[in-house]
């Protein structure tokens, strides 16, 4: 699961790539987090986690925290890589 602490490393895509751009941009991934498990990269943008649009680094952790708290054991990101959008199912654990 993405610690609360983690997101640092999440900027606004508006600010990296232009003020239209929706989401946060990953530029750090730990080499054995989840993040890299589910392959994704730095430079890909995470538009959606579970359902909440994220426009913040603040945002990825909440949305995760609160799918979490709602006894998810697992949530979807839409993740947009160089080309297209993919959607990934994230492991929370448990309850």
């Amino acid at each position: 699961m993405m610690r609360r602490g983690s997101a640092s490393s999440l900027p606004p895509a508006a600010k990296l790539i232009d003020s239209s751009s929706e989401g946060v941009v990953i530029t750090g991934i730990d080499p054995d987090g989840q993040a890299a498990r589910q392959d994704l990269k730095v430079g890909d943008v995470i538009l959606d986690v579970g359902g909440k649009v994220v426009s913040t680094a603040a945002d990825v952790p909440d949305a995760l925290h609160d799918a979490h708290a709602d006894g998810k054991l697992t949530v979807l990101m839409r993740i947009r890589p160089e080309e297209g959008t993919r959607v990934v199912a994230v492991p929370l654990g448990q309850p």
